[in-house]
This record gives C-alpha cells, structure tokens and sequence, in this order.
C-alpha cells in the first residue's frame, strides 16, 4: 500500500536500538508507526518525554490494552490496531491516493552496524525499479511460478528489492517466524 501511495518507508533493526529509533524519528519527522504491540509503551514514552514529538498515529499489529490507549490519549498519539484500520479501510470506499512519481522517495535504509547515530540512503521508487530493471536485463526474472524464501529482515534494502521484483512478476512470499 506504501509503495502503491506515495508513502515512504522507514523501517527499523531492532539492533539499533532506543536511542537510534529516536534520532530516526527526528530526523525523519516520523508521523506514523506500524508495529508489534510490545514497542507501542515504548513509542508513547518517546512522546511523552519529548522526544518524539512529530509521531501521530501509532498502529499496532497486536491487541492493546485500555492503559495503552489512555496513555496515547495523554500524549496526543491516535493508537490502532491493524484490524481497526482494516475495518475502516473497508468502510472508507473509494479513496484517492497519490501515486508516487519516479523521484518520490520509496525508503530511508539505514544502517545497523555503524557507530554514532545511524546514517541513511534514501531509495526513490526509480533507484529501485531500475534495480529490478537491471536484474531482469541479467537474466533473474520472477514470474507467477515463482516462490522466494524472505529470510533478510524487512529493513533491509535487498530484502526490499526481492520484495519488489517478485511482485512485479506476479510471485509468492514465504516469510519465516
């Protein structure tokens, strides 16, 4: 849905720690976060302590509880869960969009193994459908028949680079846990 909207992405290791996910968040402007239910207290501390100021929306792929939603009512963060949005998506009807143009920024990539604060390549949408171009043009091209294994972690600037080819042939993801 990012990709398709003109959204970009920043995704975050897990090894980069609190005090990297607050310098993104900075630098960034971050307005909203999707992620798994055991960062949201975490996030909501962030704000309150003014370090993330610039956060709005928090979605949580997990359930929350009632002290987690007053906490978000507190610091003036909208807290949902993935099946609420997906319950107002499917309400919402025809919604119209900004499609992405060849330079509208896919991804911030940043780093997990450098010192200091983290740094960042910004992908446009052109960077990496030429990518995807390039490879097809060597021979790796993904169809309908095709199945790939994710094993890279979904921050990573190659794992989003598979992720693309393999749907611009019409492919399958299987994801590990």
């Amino acid at each position: 849905a990012n990709t398709k909207n003109s959204v970009t992405t920043i995704a975050f290791y897990d090894t980069l720690g609190p005090k990297a996910v607050e310098f993104v968040i900075k630098q960034t402007e971050l307005t909203s976060v999707s992620c798994a239910g055991q960062y949201v207290a975490g996030l909501l501390k962030l704000k309150k302590d003014g370090k993330a100021q610039s956060i709005q929306n928090i979605i949580s792929f997990d359930a929350i509880t009632e002290d987690l939603k007053n906490q978000a009512l507190e610091v003036d963060i909208k807290l949902y869960t993935m099946s609420e949005v997906i319950e107002v998506g499917a309400l919402a009807g025809n919604i119209s969009l900004k499609e992405p143009k060849p330079e509208s920024i896919y991804m911030f990539c940043y780093t997990s193994g450098t010192t200091g604060d983290p740094k960042a390549a910004m992908l446009s949408h052109s960077n990496l459908l030429a990518a995807c171009a390039a490879s097809m043009l060597t021979g790796v091209c993904l169809d309908h028949n095709s199945t790939i294994i994710s094993y890279l972690p979904l921050a990573h600037s190659f794992e989003k680079f598979l992720f693309i080819i393999t749907m611009i042939g019409g492919g399958r993801i299987g994801y590990y846990s």
